[in-house]
C-alpha cells in the first residue's frame, strides 16, 4: 500500500495546500510552526476521522486543528492499495455528527462502496490507538505496546477478533464477581466477608447464653423483693392519711380562729387610719349624697358653659360685628323693607338692560357712524355706483379683448413682412435671366460654330425660347407684388380700424374708472376687493347702519321714565345702607350688589342677636358654677386627702368610701370580738400537737419512696423483657449459625471457582500470545543486528527480548531490566526496531506506509546516521513519510 497525493483544504494553518508522494522515502524538512505534525494528524484523520468527546475538558484534536481562517475543515487522500486506487473526502464540524465521508474509485471517478467511513479500521485491521502503537509515529511517541486489536491481527484470527477484544471485559466481570464475595470493605462488603462476620456475631452471641441466664434468674428475685417493699410502704401511707384527716379537722378549727384573731387586728388598724381621716368628725349620709349631687350638677354646669363659650363668636368677629350694628341693630321689617327695595331695583335695571342695544349692536353703530363719517350715501347714489361698477368690468374687459386684437394684428403684419422678405421674388427672376441668358449664348454659339438649317432652327428656338422665358417671369413678378399690396393694405386696414376702436374704450373704461373711484374714496374700503364688491360692502353696511340707527331712535323715546325711577329708588336705598356698606368695604355704586349687602346684613343680625343671648347665658352659668365650687371646697376642706390637688369628684367619692368602710369596718369588729370569745371558752388552746403540715411531709417522703421503688420495679422489668428478648434470640442464633455456615461453604466454592477460571483465561491468553511472540522476538534482533554487530561490545543484541506487552526488557549480568534504564538514545532506537518488529508481524503481505513526526530528536549524529541507514534499507520496500524540523536529522 502506498500513499499518492493529498490536498489539504483547511487542516490548522494549513490551507489550500497539494502534495504528492513517491515510493520509498519521502522526507519533509520544514522550521517549527510550518505544520508537520498537523500534516500527519490529517493523515490518519483521513483514515480514521476526528476523535469527538463532550464530556471531555482538555483540548482535543478535533478543536486543536479546526483551520485558523474557520474555512472548510478537511481534504482528500488518494492512495493505492493491491485491489486499486481510491481517494478519501473528508470534511469535519464541531461535532462528529456534522463531518463528512466520501470514498472514489480513481480508476473509474466513481463514488465507491468498498470501504465504509470506518475505512482505518477495515483496511489496516486495528482500531485508531493501534494504529499509532504502529505504522503511524508521533513526535516523542516511539515506543510501542500491546492492544486487543494488535493480539487479534498478529494471531491471524479476523473470526476470534470479537473474543480476543472482549478478554479484558470478561476478566474484569470475573475479578468483579470475585470481588462481591471477598471485598473488604466498610462501604460495600463482600458476601463471603458478610457471612463470616455474621458467623463470628452469632458464635460470640450464642457463648452470652449462661450468663443471660444467669442474670435473668438475679433479676426476677430483686422484682418480687421490691414488690414486699412496696407493700409495706402503701400500709405506712394509708395510716399517715387518717391521721392527716383527724389533725386537719382540729387545724381548719385553730386556724379558723388565727384567722379571726388576724382579721381583727388589721380591722382594727384600718379603723385607726379612717379615724385620722375622719378627725373634725364623720358627715351625715344626707349632707354627704347632698355634696355629690351637687358636684355632678357642677360638672353639667362647667360642660355648658365650656360648650356655649366655644359656640361664641371670635373675639375679631365680635369687634366686626360691635362696628356693623353700632348704631343698633336693624329690625327683620327693615330689613324685608331694603330687601324689597332691591328687588324693585333690580327689575328696573333688567327692564333698563333690556330697553337697550346689546353690546354688539353698539359697537357696530359706532363703528358705522365712523364709516360713514365723510358720507351717507343715498339709494340713487348706490345705484348708480353700482352699475358704473357694472359698465367698468365691462369695459376692462373689452379694452382687454382689443388690447389682444390689436398686439396679434402687429404680429401677424411682422410676420407677413419677414415671410415676403424670405420668399422675395428676385431669386426667381435672377433663375429666370440667367436661363435667357443661357438660351441666347447657346443660340449664337450654334450660329457661330455649326452650320446647315439645322443649326439655324435651333438657334431659333433658342432665341424664341429666352424671349418666351424672359416675358414669363416679368409677368409672374409683377403678379406677385400685386397680391402682396393688397394684402399689406387689408391688413394695415384693420390694424389702424383696431386701434382707434381701442383708443376710445381706453378713455371711456379711464373715465367711469374715475368716477368709481370717486365715489369709494369717501369710504374706508380693502383694496384688495373688486370694485363691485367693495360697493356691494357698502351697500351691506348701509342697510345696517339705517336699522341700527332706527332701533337707537326707538330705544331713547321708551327708556326715558324707567330712568327716572331707578334713579330715585337707588338714591333713597343706597343713602340708608350707606353705612353698613362702609363696613363691608363695598362701593354699591360701582359694584351694584345691593342684594349681596343685604343678605351678608340680615345673617350678622341674627347671629348678633344670638351672640347677645349666649353671653348672657354664659355668665350666669358662670356665677352659679363658681358659687357650687366654693360650697364644695369648703365642704372637703374638714378632711386629710394624700393628693389635695385630686378632682373633686374623686375627692367626694374617697369620703363617701371611707365613710362606708368605716361604719361597716366597726361592725365587723364587734362580729369578730364576739366569735373570739366563743372559741376560747369552747377549746383549750396551751395543748401542743403535730401540725397537718408536718404528716403530710412525712406522707410526701413515702410517696417520694413508693415513686422510687415503682420506678426500680418498672426498670427490672424492661430489664428482664430485654434478658427474655435475648435469651430468645440466642436460641434462633443457633439456627441461623447452621444456615450461615452453609451459606459460607456454598460462597467458597464460588470464589474457588472464580479463582480458577481467571487463571485458565489467563494461561490460555498467555499460551495463545506465546505463538507469536517468537515471530515479534525475532524481528527485533533482526533489526538491532542492523545497527550492531552479533558481538559488538557496546551492546550484546541477544540480551534484548520482548514481552507479550511489546515492552522491551535488557539482561545484563544476570539481572533484567526494563528499558527505562536505557538512555534516551538507546532507547529510541530499540523502540524504532521493536516498532519495525511488530510491523514486519502485522503485515506479511502487502506492506502499509509509515508515517513518522520527527522521531529521532534524542539521537546524536552516530545514532542518527545509524537509524537513516536502517530507514534507507527499509524505505527499499515500504513507503515512508518522514518529516523534521532540522537538516541534521534528513538523509544524506
Amino acid at each position: 500500500m502506498k500513499l499518492l497525493e493529498c490536498n489539504i483544504t483547511g487542516f490548522g494553518r494549513i490551507q489550500n495546500a497539494h502534495f504528492d508522494f513517491q515510493d520509498g522515502l519521502n522526507s519533509f524538512c520544514e522550521k517549527n510552526g510550518w505544520g508537520k505534525t498537523t500534516f500527519t494528524v490529517f493523515i490518519k484523520s483521513m483514515f480514521y476521522g476526528m476523535e469527538y468527546n463532550p464530556r471531555r475538558k482538555e483540548l482535543q484534536e478535533r478543536e486543536h486543528y479546526h483551520p485558523w481562517n474557520y474555512g472548510t475543515y478537511g481534504g482528500s487522500l488518494t492512495f493505492e492499495i493491491e485491489s486499486g486506487t481510491y481517494r478519501i473526502e473528508r470534511t469535519f464540524g464541531r461535532t462528529d455528527k456534522e463531518d463528512t465521508f466520501a470514498l472514489f474509485d480513481v480508476t473509474t471517478g466513481l463514488s465507491s462502496e468498498d470501504f465504509t467511513e470506518n475505512i482505518g479500521e477495515e483496511l489496516f485491521e486495528m482500531d485508531r490507538d493501534s494504529f499509532e502503537k504502529s505504522i503511524f509515529v508521533p513526535q516523542d511517541g516511539l515506543k510501542t505496546g500491546m492492544t486487543d486489536s494488535i493480539n487479534a491481527k498478529l494471531g491471524n484470527l479476523a473470526t476470534a477478533r470479537d473474543d480476543i477484544n472482549n478478554f479484558d471485559a470478561a476478566v474484569s466481570k470475573i475479578e468483579d464477581a470475585r470481588r462481591n464475595y471477598t471485598r473488604n470493605s466498610s462501604k460495600n462488603i463482600g458476601k463471603l466477608v458478610k457471612i463470616r462476620q455474621d458467623i463470628r456475631e452469632c458464635k460470640e452471641e450464642i457463648e452470652k447464653l449462661p450468663a443471660l441466664s444467669d442474670a435473668y434468674e438475679k433479676q426476677s428475685a430483686l422484682i418480687n423483693e421490691r414488690h414486699d417493699t412496696l407493700l409495706d410502704l402503701q400500709k405506712q401511707k394509708q395510716k399517715l392519711a387518717n391521721r392527716i384527716a383527724e389533725q386537719s379537722k382540729k387545724e381548719q378549727e385553730l386556724g379558723a380562729y388565727r384567722e379571726q384573731k388576724k382579721q381583727m387586728q388589721e380591722t382594727q388598724e384600718n379603723l385607726e387610719k379612717l379615724d385620722d381621716f375622719f378627725a373634725r368628725g364623720i358627715p351625715e349620709e344626707e349632707q354627704l349624697q347632698a355634696m355629690i349631687a351637687s358636684e355632678r350638677q357642677l360638672e353639667v354646669d362647667q360642660r355648658e358653659l365650656e360648650e356655649r363659650t366655644k359656640s361664641l363668636p371670635p373675639e375679631e368677629e365680635v369687634t366686626f360685628l360691635d362696628k356693623l350694628f353700632e348704631h343698633g341693630v336693624p329690625t327683620d321689617e327693615m330689613i324685608s323693607s331694603w330687601t324689597e327695595d332691591a328687588d324693585r331695583l333690580k327689575e328696573l335695571r333688567i327692564k333698563g338692560e333690556h330697553a337697550q342695544m346689546s353690546e354688539e349692536d353698539k359697537d357696530h353703530l359706532q363703528e358705522l357712524k365712523f364709516y360713514f363719517a365723510k358720507k351717507n350715501p343715498s339709494i340713487e347714489e348706490l345705484t348708480m355706483a353700482q352699475a358704473d361698477a357694472v359698465q367698468l368690468a365691462t369695459l376692462d374687459g373689452q379694452v382687454r379683448e382689443l388690447e389682444e386684437t390689436v398686439q396679434r394684428l402687429e404680429s401677424q403684419k411682422r410676420a407677413m413682412e419677414e415671410s415676403l422678405e424670405e420668399h422675395s421674388s428676385h431669386g426667381a427672376m435672377i433663375l429666370f435671366v440667367l436661363l435667357t441668358v443661357v438660351l441666347v449664348l447657346g443660340g449664337v454659339s450654334f450660329l457661330e460654330f455649326t452650320e446647315g438649317t439645322r443649326t439655324l432652327v435651333v438657334s431659333s428656338a433658342c432665341f424664341v425660347g429666352a424671349a418666351l422665358l424672359m416675358i414669363f417671369g416679368l409677368l409672374r413678378t409683377m403678379r406677385k407684388n400685386s397680391v402682396e399690396r393688397r394684402e399689406r393694405a387689408e391688413r394695415a386696414s384693420r390694424l389702424a380700424t383696431a386701434q382707434v376702436r381701442f383708443d376710445e374704450m381706453s378713455r371711456e373704461r379711464n373715465q367711469t374708472e374715475a368716477k368709481v373711484k370717486e365715489f369709494l374714496s369717501n369710504f374706508l374700503v380693502s383694496p384688495n376687493d373688486s370694485t363691485q364688491q367693495m360697493i356691494a360692502e357698502i351697500q351691506r353696511k348701509k342697510d345696517l347702519y339705517d336699522r341700527l340707527l332706527s332701533e337707537e331712535a326707538k330705544l331713547i323715546e321708551n327708556t326715558s321714565g324707567t330712568l327716572e325711577e331707578l334713579s330715585s329708588l337707588q338714591l333713597q336705598l343706597y343713602t340708608a345702607l350707606t353705612g353698613y356698606a362702609a363696613v363691608y368695604e363695598m362701593d354699591l355704586y360701582h359694584d351694584m350688589n345691593e342684594m349681596d349687602l343685604l343678605q351678608n346684613l340680615k345673617n350678622n343680625a341674627a347671629t348678633y342677636m344670638e351672640y347677645k343671648l349666649n353671653k348672657q347665658q354664659v355668665n350666669q352659668l358662670q356665677e352659679q358654677t363658681n358659687q357650687a365650687l366654693m360650697e364644695l371646697r369648703e365642704f372637703l376642706r374638714g378632711f386629710q386627702f394624700d393628693n389635695m390637688e385630686e378632682l373633686l369628684q374623686n375627692k367626694l367619692n374617697t369620703v363617701l368610701l371611707n365613710r362606708n368602710q368605716y361604719m361597716d369596718l366597726s361592725k365587723k369588729v364587734e362580729s369578730l370580738q364576739e366569735s373570739i370569745r366563743e372559741f376560747e371558752a369552747e377549746h383549750d388552746l396551751s395543748e401542743d400537737m403535730e401540725s397537718v403540715e408536718e404528716v403530710q411531709q412525712r406522707q410526701t417522703e413515702i410517696d417520694d419512696k413508693i415513686a422510687e421503688c415503682n420506678q426500680f420495679i418498672a426498670k427490672e422489668r424492661e430489664e428482664l423483657t430485654v434478658l427474655t428478648e435475648k435469651l430468645s434470640t440466642l436460641e434462633d442464633q443457633k439456627s441461623r449459625l447452621e444456615g450461615l455456615q452453609e451459606t459460607e461453604a456454598e460462597y467458597e466454592k464460588r470464589v474457588e471457582l472464580l479463582d480458577k477460571t481467571l487463571q485458565y483465561l489467563q494461561q490460555a491468553k498467555e499460551s495463545f500470545l506465546s505463538r507469536y511472540m517468537a515471530p515479534l522476538q525475532n524481528g527485533l534482533r533482526h533489526y538491532l543486528l542492523k545497527l550492531y554487530n552479533e558481538d559488538d561490545t557496546e551492546i550484546l543484541v541477544r540480551n534484548f527480548s520482548l514481552d507479550i506487552d511489546l515492552s522491551v526488557s535488557y539482561t545484563y549480568k544476570g539481572i533484567t531490566r526494563q528499558e527505562g534504564y536505557l538512555s534516551s538514545g538507546y532507547r529510541d532506537l530499540v523502540s524504532l526496531c521493536s516498532r519495525m518488529a511488530l510491523m514486519d508481524a502485522l503485515y506479511q503481505k502487502e506492506q502499509p506506509m509509515i508515517v513518522l513526526d520527527d522521531p529521532f530528536t534524542n539521537l546524536d549524529r552516530d545514532k542518527t546516521e545509524m537509524a537513516w541507514k536502517l530507514m534507507e534499507e527499509l524505505g527499499q520496500e515500504k513507503q515512508i513519510i518522514y518529516f523534521t524540523c532540522h537538516e541534521s536529522r534528513m538523509p544524506k
